[in-house]
């Protein structure tokens, strides 16, 4: 079976042919070790390098061949085509299809040697074009239309890789006679079609980022690292995984993408954090998803249980880590919700424990033991409400899917530029050996230590204008603390109506927001913004409060400032100095 880049099909393509096509590529057991890029996952407004080709197989021994397929009824008359699109909308064009396939040939040829150059083997190999029209029998017209080159409603009487193969054949001879008689030796191998995969997949495969808040001139589509890539291809072939990473390393990036393409696959998935303004962004990022069910874990337990929930029950302490997940149980239980096809937990670091465990058994079709579903975590410094050593957590999941479950490892950091990662890491005591740190260098991180409020105040103020007067926008800025609001100096702004108050940390993503926020770090976990200023930084003895600076500092895309007590100037110095001697 050929590996389908990417796994699923856009909802938005209307074309029952490019579907077929797709699944016949995709379950034939003939296409063993190959790969077949398509770009029917990209938006319509979208404008790829490649937007001509519709499958590029890229098939070891063979071949790489461009494919335009049109499905329907096909009509020239007086040199016009007729067909209709992908989306459904018929047109009329003077280019017809054998000369579309060709331009996405020679398209990717040029792109190939402008990377390579044109001495190196890649860009010597086999590569050629076809044209499929599913649903009619196809005579070519004209000397331009190799007959050859058609797959049509009477090649389906023989697999599709037959196709393919002959396709492989009448290029290679035709190569002989005409170039080289020595075109069979630029056949690819399956590391050929692995080096031309990391090149060119960017331009098939690309999803949808989870920024704060989305400038108007910012991209709206984010690429994916290499890393994330095998991440991907995990999710295809292992039904439980467990993905650990640290703070910017694309948890919740790739645990989005995951959930949309369960729910483009039409299974009924959940889809679970911790933190409630995280799981209003992930609502409004998945919001065309029918199929995807977002929100934090509480709420949704809180909904679920609504009608089991006593009078008195919200006042026990222990109401949301033991009474509210036993209330959810017996909802369950009495068959208030069907059990999910797919269970996508972020944050996982923070909902690992017994009880919540049961109640994510009994949401999910098949259990822990025998569901699909995937956790995201950071065990080592992100589980701010946990009192679970990772290798307890760890074991916990162990205990609940039978040890059935692939693990993978985070390591290239691509939220923070790398010396905002660096810094986060020395300070933080976080021993970054096994991470990545980002490729782009970017601002220094700056430090302010203040002797009183007033001072911190100035500083604060200052720094903003400053960035005002760059022209930042005030929403790319976010001031944190690990003090609510009316405990740290974010008070002050508020009421000079300097910064917006998220209120605990939550604000309706359904307003656009123009103002910058104030935030605690805690409610802030799995988001970022591109400026940070984390304020009131009063304690960097305490593993606990280097933890809240781990996530504060991560939080951050294009620049970081911190507000310190003096006091904290020794042991910030002893840290960072600790930290470099690692």
């Amino acid at each position: 079976m050929a590996q389908m880049i990417p796994p699923f099909i856009s909802p938005d393509v209307k074309s029952r042919g490019e579907k077929e096509i797709f699944s016949l590529l995709e379950q034939e057991p003939d296409t063993e070790n190959w790969i077949v890029l398509h770009s029917l996952s990209l938006s319509k407004h979208i404008r790829q390098m490649f937007g001509e080709i519709d499958f590029l197989v890229m098939a070891p021994k063979y071949g790489l061949f461009c494919l335009e397929v049109k499905s329907g009824g096909v009509v020239k008359q007086n040199g016009i085509w007729k067909y209709t699109n992908r989306y459904g909308k018929t047109f009329e064009s003077i280019k017809g299809p054998f000369e579309q396939a060709k331009d996405g040939m020679y398209s990717l040829r040029e792109a190939i040697r402008n990377k390579f150059g044109p001495s190196h083997r890649l860009s010597k190999l086999i590569l050629s074009f076809g044209v499929v029209f599913p649903h009619i029998s196809y005579p070519t017209q004209g000397p331009e239309e190799d007959q050859w080159r058609v797959y049509d409603r009477e090649s389906r009487r023989q697999p599709f890789s037959k196709y393919i193969e002959r396709l492989s054949r009448h290029t290679v001879q035709e190569l002989e006679r005409k170039v080289s008689p020595s075109a069979k030796d630029f056949l690819p191998t399956e590391n050929d079609v692995q080096q031309l995969v990391r090149f060119l997949r960017g331009d098939f495969e690309r999803l949808v980022s989870t920024k704060v808040v989305v400038e108007e001139t910012e991209q709206d589509l984010l690429r994916l690292t290499e890393e994330q890539y095998q991440c991907l291809d995990l999710l295809q072939h292992n039904k439980r995984c467990l993905f650990e990473g640290a703070a910017g390393t694309g948890k919740t990036l790739i645990a989005t993408e995951s959930a949309r393409r369960a729910g483009y696959c039409k299974k009924q998935t959940l889809f679970l954090c911790y933190n409630q303004l995280l799981a209003s962004h992930l609502k409004q990022t998945l919001h065309d998803q029918p199929n995807v069910v977002v929100s934090s874990f509480h709420a949704f337990l809180l909904s679920l249980s609504k009608k089991y929930i006593g009078l008195g029950d919200q006042k026990n302490p222990n109401f949301f880590t033991e009474t509210l997940p036993t209330l959810a149980l017996e909802a369950l239980g009495d068959g208030e919700l069907e059990p999910f096809d797919k269970l996508v937990l972020d944050e996982g670091q923070d909902l690992i424990r017994e009880d919540y465990l049961d109640v994510l058994d009994s949401l999910l079709r098949g259990g822990l033991a025998g569901g699909e579903w995937e956790i995201f975590s950071d065990f080592h410094r992100q589980n701010l409400f946990s009192d679970y050593t990772r290798d307890e957590m760890i074991q916990l999941i162990r205990d609940r899917s039978d040890d059935r479950f692939t693990s993978f490892m985070l390591t290239k950091n691509c939220r923070n530029t790398r010396n905002i990662g660096l810094q986060t890491y020395l300070l933080s005591g976080f021993d970054h050996s096994s991470i990545k740190l980002g490729e782009v260098e970017g601002e220094n991180v700056r430090y302010y230590f203040y002797k009183n409020q007033e001072e911190q105040q100035e500083l604060i103020q200052r720094i903003l204008s400053d960035l005002r007067r760059k022209k930042i926008p005030s929403e790319k800025i976010t001031l944190l603390s690990s003090h609510s609001l009316d405990r740290s100096v974010g008070s002050y702004f508020y009421q000079l109506g300097k910064l917006y108050d998220l209120t605990d940390g939550f604000v309706s993503q359904e307003q656009k927001q123009e103002k910058s926020q104030f935030c605690t770090i805690q409610s802030f976990k799995g988001m970022e913004n591109s400026y940070v200023l984390i304020t009131d930084i009063n304690n960097l003895h305490q593993s606990y409060s280097q933890s809240h600076l781990y996530v504060g500092m991560s939080r951050a895309k294009v620049g970081l400032i911190l507000f310190l007590e003096e006091g904290m100037r020794d042991r910030f110095n002893e840290l960072i100095a600790k930290g470099m001697s690692r």
